[in-house]
């Protein structure tokens, strides 16, 4: 009896405190043919915010052969081991030679990258004789015209396009308005928005000014859930400056200039096709589709009380809901660079 009693007492405290199901790996093991390539299965990835490594409006000037056909997109893909934004990146192998953008693979839970652009097209060219004109809001009713308020920096000055047919000034060209102040030259080649020059060009429409000037100058993260576990987050790390009242401007700005930036997660559903299709400004389609988002949830609100380079951290609960696809990075005012954003997989939180 001695003995049946230790073995019900060791059979009692095997069982104390559940069974713990095993957690996933932190890389799905079996990937689809679509995603049998170099640097699929990594778990992390850097993105570097310089013109070299996404399609803009200079590089259409003379016809390419590429699938990214639109501006914003990123092109180039990092790994985190390695230098960041201010070195040499190590990149992810090239996945087409074919492609005159030599675009790199990207890990398999990234389904795309991309920036708001408002310098969509060239005004003293002919409609529709750069590739880049059909991605454009370009002889749309009420579209604004084109600025450098979302842009890299600096502004590219409009070369001659070389295509055939060869496009005619029809008639003779108007300057892109800008602010009379002196001009803003930094001469880096990254991302950066500039709040003077984006009166008009977000996607509503007001008679305030300040309103017109929102939610424009943003970045788009799109997932492929289908690579990511159920309870997997994700941790998203930023390197930008947002400038206010204490940046050294070339003119006044005041504290209600302050950088605001959010960190929205979104659900979208939409395809890869239709995401690289997207005219630009982004925003504007979006928001003129009734459907669109289908889920929205803001997590974090930056608004730094110094002009000064910072680094942050945001977690991003991926898990709360299956429908979110997209994180939005929010520009809501003010003036702000972008230099790196590094996404790392967390890995299945298990039950």
């Amino acid at each position: 009896m001695r003995i049946l009693g230790i073995l019900i007492s060791i059979a009692l405290l095997s069982s104390c405190g559940g069974v713990r199901n095993p957690v996933n790996p932190l890389v799905t093991p079996n990937l689809s043919t679509a995603y049998n390539y170099p640097g699929a299965a990594e778990s992390a990835v850097r993105y570097v915010f310089h013109e070299d490594h996404f399609t803009k409006l200079s590089d259409f000037a003379t016809a390419r052969v590429t699938l990214h056909s639109c501006l914003g997109d990123a092109v180039h893909a990092f790994s985190v081991q390695g230098e960041d934004y201010s070195g040499a990146p190590t990149s992810f192998p090239v996945a087409s030679t074919s492609d005159d953008f030599l675009p790199t693979t990207k890990p398999g839970f990234i389904k795309n990258v991309a920036v708001d652009m408002t310098q969509t097209y060239y005004r003293g060219t002919v409609a529709n004789t750069i590739q880049s004109d059909a991605c454009s809001y370009r002889g749309v009713a009420n579209s604004a015209e084109p600025s450098a308020c979302a842009d890299f920096d600096p502004k590219a000055t409009t070369p001659t396009p070389t295509i055939t047919p060869a496009p005619t000034v029809s008639p003779t060209p108007a300057a892109t308005p800008f602010p009379t102040s002196t001009p803003y030259f930094w001469g880096l080649g990254f991302y950066r928005v500039r709040d003077e020059w984006c009166s008009g060009q977000g996607p509503i429409i007001s008679p305030n000014e300040d309103t017109t000037k929102t939610k424009i100058g943003g970045v788009n993260i799109d997932l492929d859930r289908s690579q990511l576990g159920d309870s997997e987050d994700l941790l998203m790390v930023m390197t930008y400056q947002a400038l206010n009242e204490n940046a050294s401007w070339p003119s006044v700005h005041y504290a209600h200039d302050s950088s605001i930036l959010e960190v929205n997660l979104i659900g979208t559903q939409l395809s890869l096709d239709l995401l690289l299709g997207a005219p630009q400004p982004r925003p504007w389609g979006d928001n003129s589709n009734a459907q669109m988002p289908i889920y929205m949830k803001t997590i974090a609100h930056l608004e730094d009380p110094f002009s000064s380079l910072r680094t942050e951290q945001v977690l991003i609960p991926l898990s709360q809901n299956p429908l979110i696809d997209r994180i939005r990075v929010e520009r809501i005012r003010g003036s702000f660079h972008l230099y790196q954003i590094d996404l790392y997989r967390m890995g299945n939180r298990g039950d």
